[in-house]
């Protein structure tokens, strides 16, 4: 089974398998359970990208 965590230092949230080590050490946080319970096939992955701001171009 599959289970939804969020990384910690991304920001991405994804599925990895319920006995993960990576949740065990703390590396990856898991999600709410009520919003999203153990599924059999893990689910599309929110990537967390921060937006990117344009800067004005100097007039010469």
């Amino acid at each position: 089974m599959f289970i939804r965590v969020k990384d910690k230092e991304s920001g991405h949230e994804f599925d990895v398998p319920a006995e993960d080590w990576r949740v065990a050490e703390g590396i990856l946080t898991p999600v709410k359970s009520d919003r999203y319970p153990e599924v059999d096939r893990p689910r599309p992955p929110k990537h967390n990208i921060q937006p990117i701001r344009a800067s004005k171009k100097e007039e010469s």
